[in-house]
């Protein structure tokens, strides 16, 4: 990290002239539920909901 006496603004103008749009929040989610679904993030052995992500990701979510 280096403390600069100047702001440095960033912009997605670039990435919109190359034809990038933003994704919907919904298709994001949905995606992201996915992803964790196939490798079995989201339920036990016993097909039940669970949170088996590691334990440093459950900390802040349960305060």
């Amino acid at each position: 990290m280096v403390d600069v006496d100047y702001k440095v603004y960033t912009t997605s103008d670039k990435l919109n002239n190359l034809g990038w749009q933003p994704r919907k929040l919904e298709e994001t989610l949905t995606d992201s539920v996915e992803y964790f679904e196939r490798p079995g993030l989201l339920q036990d052995a016993d097909g039940e909901p669970s949170c088996r992500l590691p334990y440093f990701y459950r900390v802040n979510a349960e305060e």
